[in-house]
């Protein structure tokens, strides 16, 4: 073949190749830059047998092309995990890449951080992309190409239920302010809660337990960094707080909400449920 010869390449299908799980096959056609699968022990008639006798009758055109080891990959891996700072993530995923299964276990670690996950795709690309200039550049071809578009990784959601009018009433609405007999009490326009931990210690592993269930809820992935020197944190109407063996929780919830539960002259007001 010619040196550095140009050829516009496929490397969206030509990466997908590189990567093919074992029983599959894939060549390059040189002179067209385009990639063809096929699946080694399929028979039968149709285009994936005029596909394969296409590639025996004219050898001169297909260049096989060569797949990645799975010991490569798992290296990758292994590689990407050690450069995660946070500790806790960065041992999720090395224990996920123990044992049977790791390549599943940790594509879903990953894919729990958006943040991550874009890490991981732009570093799985690099690799590829450079195993795959690698082989071209051995068989002379310089290729023109573009890189495939990444993947989307919209945060975490949880869906919220339907509901024909009126205020949307949430999970925490109904905790902090369904409180019977008129215990629930609001104090310039906010409602606390509080918890009395026997040691600073416990009240520590308290405050991260609630914030990680308050992450759940709001959608968004748990991250160690959130409470690291930290001893407030934030999200939606509701602020998690710790002082010394003290765990508190403040809420301050729109007055449609407040009247829904009966306060500042609401639906339930005649139950005595009205607050301070």
């Amino acid at each position: 073949m010619t040196s550095d010869r140009k050829l516009r390449v496929d490397f969206s299908e030509l990466l997908e190749a590189v990567t093919l799980p074992p029983g599959h096959s894939a060549y390059l056609n040189v002179e067209s830059g385009k990639v063809i699968t096929l699946i080694d022990e399929l028979d039968g008639e149709g285009e994936e047998d005029a596909l394969r006798a296409e590639v025996e009758e004219h050898p001169e055109k297909f260049e096989a092309i060569p797949q990645r080891e799975g010991r490569e990959d798992y290296a990758d891996m292994s590689r990407f995990a050690e450069t995660i700072e946070e500790e806790d993530i960065r041992e999720r995923l090395q224990t996920a890449l123990a044992g049977r299964g790791a390549f599943g276990r940790f594509r879903d670690q990953v894919q729990r951080y958006p943040d991550i996950a874009a890490r991981w795709h732009a570093t799985r690309q690099r690799v590829l992309v450079e195993y795959a200039l690698q082989w071209l550049h051995s068989l002379g071809i310089e290729p023109e190409y573009e890189l495939p578009p990444p993947p989307a990784t919209p945060a975490p959601t949880k869906p919220q239920p339907a509901r024909a009018a009126g205020p949307k009433v949430h999970l925490e609405h109904l905790l902090v302010l369904g409180a019977p007999d008129g215990k629930t009490e609001i104090l310039e326009g906010k409602i606390e809660r509080e918890f009395t931990a026997r040691s600073e210690a416990e009240a520590r592993q308290v405050f991260k337990t609630v914030v990680r269930d308050l992450c759940e809820y709001a959608g968004e992935a748990w991250r160690n960094r959130f409470i690291e020197g930290q001893s407030e944190f934030t999200r939606r109407e509701m602020t998690i707080r710790v002082r010394g063996t003290r765990v508190s929780i403040e809420c301050a919830y729109p007055r449609e909400i407040l009247q829904e539960f009966g306060f500042f002259g609401g639906r339930d007001a005649d139950a005595g449920r009205q607050g301070g």
